[in-house]
């Protein structure tokens, strides 16, 4: 069934869906050489499109569609600002609260943030602008898959909506890497609304099942239409970009205010996407977001109760289990790891014992998350330094199970960040603080059962 709110395309013929359609005035994003440029043109000028195949994205339409080679391709059609609304869409500034040239230029604007990430792993590819039934129209790769929002419902491990941690660490290493690759940039690009819904899982490659079994996620960002580059004018970001751009559940202080000095440089800052990608990784782990902003009710703002409390605190799959045997039923990875610690450290612990050590592994996630939400731009890690100290829990996840197991103290996963450090440190030292009680009780026993075993076997004299 057809998308009503999808964008009329004029239907010159096609079967099964798929219709043709021409593009006027077609440009590749870049310079090529005119045999290039021309095969280019005659590639992406003329496409069979889907309508069906449609969905809602910023501030226009993403069309399923096929080049003249039968590859697929994504054609993002701007909005037409007279066109009826669709009203369960998410809020947003609507085109038809602007006019056609503050349109057009947050367009283009989208179309040069793609122009500077195509190529790099992790964006999707730009192939060329031009215009379909006399609307802006943006060419690019289709991808492949779901967003995170929509993959979720197959990852959770319990009814509260909660990953498996060592998934969820993964997950949000991978973005952080993600984010972390545009610091190779010229010019840096911040997404500015970083959300499950702008992250997409290519399947393209690997089935989601494979991807979580492997550990590593081919994540895409996708809907770039409230993205800055350096040399953005802020007046169109006030007008429009920061009013329908921000997802207030995952947006840093600094996108949710007008009234802050020096507002338009802290929203082109990349701390801005370590804040929202942190709230995703506390999504993942929590089954919720880390205010729950609708009990502030509208009369406190979004920006008041981001800065004026902490967030919520943060309780992980293993310390809300009340059976930790079938929650890791639900995660065959960490269900291995714990096996091969059992089996390193000679015993089956207890439930109790064995969720008390696990919480403790995964309490080190916590300290990592509130770094990057702090208020404060500045006091927040950088992608790189939160990528690798979420590679470094990942790596340690197994040895510190052990560690929890023999009351050992837990291997760190900070960085070389002194802004995370200090943060980290108290954790870590909470978590050993957890686990130190039960650990030396479990070496009490396993001391005294050595002790029995020795005892039998030593001939009487």
């Amino acid at each position: 069934m057809e998308n009503p709110s999808c964008p009329e395309t004029h239907n010159e013929h096609g079967t099964a869906g798929l219709q043709v359609v021409h593009l006027d005035g077609f440009s590749a994003p870049w310079t090529l050489p005119p045999d290039e440029q021309e095969a280019h043109v005659r590639r992406f000028s003329s496409l069979f499109v889907d309508r069906t195949r449609c969905r809602q994205g910023g501030i226009g339409w993403l069309l399923y569609g096929e080049d003249v080679w039968g590859k697929p391709v994504a054609v993002k059609v701007m909005d037409d600002p007279d066109a009826a609304r669709d009203t369960t869409s998410q809020p947003a500034k609507r085109t038809d609260d602007m006019d056609r040239a503050v349109a057009h230029e947050a367009f283009m604007r989208e179309y040069q943030t793609l122009r500077t990430l195509s190529g790099i792993r992790g964006f999707p590819k730009l192939y060329g602008l031009g215009r379909l039934d006399g609307r802006d129209a943006i060419v690019m790769e289709w991808i492949e898959g779901e967003t995170l929002q929509s993959a979720l419902r197959h990852l959770f491990v319990d009814e509260a909506g909660r990953l498996s941690p060592l998934t969820a660490a993964q997950l949000g290493r991978d973005l952080f890497a993600l984010l972390a690759r545009t610091d190779t940039l010229e010019n840096s690009v911040v997404h500015r609304d970083i959300s499950t819904s702008n992250i997409m899982i290519d399947t393209s490659r690997h089935t989601l099942e494979e991807q979580v079994d492997l550990g590593h996620f081919d994540l895409k960002l996708v809907d770039f239409g409230s993205a800055m580059l350096p040399d953005h004018r802020a007046s169109l970001t006030q007008k429009y970009g920061v009013l329908r751009g921000a997802t207030p559940e995952f947006a840093p202080p600094e996108m949710l205010t007008e009234d802050v000095a020096g507002i338009d440089t802290l929203r082109k800052d990349p701390a801005v996407d370590v804040y929202a990608a942190a709230s995703v990784l506390y999504l993942l782990l929590d089954g919720r977001t880390p205010f729950d902003l609708e009990r502030g009710g509208r009369k406190r703002s979004y920006y008041l109760q981001k800065t004026g409390r902490r967030p919520r605190s943060l309780m992980g799959a293993h310390g809300a289990s009340t059976n930790i045997k079938a929650t890791l039923g639900h995660e065959a990875s960490v269900a291995r790891l714990v096996e091969e610690a059992v089996a390193h450290c000679g015993r089956r612990p207890p439930d109790r014992e064995l969720a008390r050590v696990l919480t403790a592994v995964d309490g080190q996630l916590d300290d990592l998350i509130l770094a990057c939400l702090d208020p404060m731009q500045a006091r927040r890690p950088t992608a790189r330094e939160m990528e690798k100290a979420l590679s470094d829990f990942i790596d340690s996840y197994s040895v510190n199970i052990r560690n929890g197991l023999w009351g050992n103290p837990l291997s760190p996963c900070v960085s070389n960040t002194t802004r995370a450090r200090g943060r980290v440190g108290r954790a870590r030292r909470a978590g050993r603080s957890r686990i130190i009680a039960g650990g030396t009780v479990a070496l009490a026993i396993v001391g005294v059962s050595a002790l029995i075993r020795l005892a039998r076997r030593t001939p009487r004299t």
